[in-house]
C-alpha cells in the first residue's frame, strides 16, 4: 500500500507555527486506536493512531522497525493531527500519515462540519524526523476542502484535494519543503450522489496512479508517466461498470483488482465472457495500467457487497484478502476472506464481532499484512506474518 519557486514555498507556510516534540516527549502507553498505516520497507513503518485524552482525542505517531512485532508511540505534538470531530474515537480514514523516508512525514486529514466548504482539512508536515511539525496552510495552495489521499514516492509527494465548485485536483511538492503546487491539467468531477468521496494514490518508482469516486463509481483518474507527466487513465473498470476499486500494484507495469461487474448502475459495456451483473471478477494489467483485461471470476459467496465491505481488497499475484461477511441465519459477521489460488475460493481468515468492519488493509512486504478493524467503541490493529492465514493482535 513518492518546483515552484522558494517565494512561493514561504506564503505556502507564512503564519505557520512550529510545534516541537518528537518520539522522546510523551510516550504513550495505553491504548491507540490505529486510523492509518504507512510502510517505507518491509520492516520499518508508521502508524497514526490516537489515544483518549480526558473527553477529547489526542493523536499518536507510531513506529516500527521490525515489520510491526513491537511499536514505540509517541503523542503528536499539540495542535497537529486535530481536528472537529465526535470525540473520542473518530473514524478511520478521518486521518491519515504518509512518509517519503525516515525524515519527511504528512498528517492529513478532512471531516465534515457545516460551514461553506463542507468540512474541515488540515495537513501538517515534518522534515526533521517528526522533532518538529509545521501546519501547511491549504487555503493558500488552492485546496478549499477535502484532503482526501497523500502519497510520496522517488523524491516527489502528491495529494488529493478538493474546490468549492466540488471539482478535485492533484497537488504537488518535492519532498524536502512543503512548496505545493497544483498538477495542471488534472481536474476530476464529483459524482451524481452517493456516499462521501474517497481517493487513492498509488505509486511505483517513478510511475502511478490515482483516482477518485465514491459508490457510484470513478468520477476522475490520471496516471504518472515515468517523465513526471500525469495524463488522463481510463479506471480499472471502466469497461465493466466504473466500480471504484484501487489496484494493487505487485510491479511498476503490473495491477490487479477486483471490479463489480456493472456497478452500481447495473451496466456492463463490455462484460466477460459468461459474466453476470454484480459478480466479482479480478482484473489484471501488464502495461502499467494502460489497459485492464479479465483473469476470472472469484469464487465469493452471495453475501460479498463490492459497495459495503468497508475496505479495498489486497491482491498480489495468486493472493487475495479482502473484507466480507458470514451468513449465519438472519445474522450476517464480518470475516477477512483470503484465496490463495488466484480467487477460485476463498476461505475465512479473521472473524470480527458483529459490530465491526474492516476500513483498512495494508502490507509492509507480500508475507507481512495487517487489517484495521474498527468497532463502535474504536479500532485495533491485527498483524499476519504469512500473507494472511494466521492473524494475531498488533498493539501500538
Amino acid at each position: 500500500m513518492r518546483g515552484i519557486r522558494r517565494l512561493v514555498a514561504i506564503a505556502t507556510l507564512a503564519g505557520a507555527v512550529a510545534w516541537s516534540g518528537g518520539a522522546s516527549a510523551g510516550v504513550v502507553s495505553t491504548v491507540v486506536n490505529p486510523l492509518s498505516l504507512d510502510f517505507l520497507s518491509a520492516s520499518r513503518g508508521y502508524a497514526l493512531g490516537e489515544v483518549a485524552c480526558g473527553s477529547s482525542w489526542c493523536p499518536t505517531l507510531s513506529r516500527t522497525n521490525d515489520a510491526g512485532r513491537t511499536w514505540t508511540t509517541s503523542r503528536l505534538p499539540a495542535g497537529v493531527g486535530r481536528l472537529p470531530g465526535p470525540p473520542p474515537f473518530p473514524d478511520v480514514g478521518v486521518l491519515g500519515v504518509a512518509f517519503a523516508n525516515t525524515t519527511d512525514g504528512w498528517v492529513y486529514g478532512w471531516t465534515p462540519a457545516s460551514n461553506r466548504a463542507g468540512g474541515v482539512s488540515g495537513l501538517w508536515s515534518t522534515h526533521d524526523a517528526g522533532r518538529t511539525w509545521r501546519r501547511v496552510d491549504l487555503a493558500a495552495i488552492g485546496v478549499q476542502t477535502q484532503v482526501l489521499a497523500l502519497a510520496a514516492s522517488a523524491g516527489r509527494a502528491y495529494l488529493i484535494g478538493g474546490r468549492l465548485d466540488q471539482r478535485y485536483g492533484l497537488w504537488s511538492t518535492s519532498v524536502g519543503r512543503d512548496a505545493w503546487r497544483r498538477v495542471p491539467g488534472v481536474r476530476w468531477l464529483p459524482p451524481a450522489g452517493g456516499a462521501q468521496m474517497t481517493g487513492a494514490i498509488v505509486l511505483r518508482g517513478r510511475v502511478g496512479w490515482a483516482l477518485v469516486g465514491n459508490d457510484r463509481g470513478v468520477t476522475g483518474s490520471s496516471r504518472l508517466l515515468a517523465d513526471g507527466r500525469w495524463v488522463h487513465w481510463g479506471a480499472p473498470c471502466a469497461s465493466v461498470g466504473d466500480s471504484y476499486a484501487v489496484a494493487t500494484a505487485t510491479s511498476a507495469r503490473d495491477l490487479e483488482v477486483i471490479c463489480a461487474i456493472g456497478g452500481f448502475g447495473g451496466y456492463s459495456a463490455h462484460p466477460p465472457k459468461g459474466a453476470r451483473l454484480g459478480e466479482p471478477w479480478l482484473y489484471a494489467s501488464h502495461d502499467a495500467g494502460a489497459t485492464f483485461a479479465p483473469v476470472r471470476r472469484l469464487g465469493l459467496g452471495p453475501v460479498w457487497d463490492p459497495f459495503g465491505t468497508g475496505g479495498p481488497a489486497l491482491v498480489r499475484t495468486s493472493t487475495i484478502l479482502l473484507p466480507s461477511a458470514e451468513a449465519h441465519g438472519s445474522r450476517v459477521t464480518p470475516v477477512l476472506l483470503e484465496s490463495r489460488d488466484g480467487g477460485a475460493r476463498f476461505v475465512a481468515v479473521y472473524h470480527a464481532g458483529a459490530d465491526a468492519s474492516f476500513p483498512l488493509l495494508a502490507a509492509s512486504s507480500p508475507r507481512v499484512v495487517f487489517a484495521v478493524v474498527e468497532t463502535g467503541r474504536g479500532s485495533y490493529l491485527i498483524r499476519s506474518p504469512d500473507g494472511g492465514r494466521r492473524w494475531s493482535r498488533s498493539r501500538l
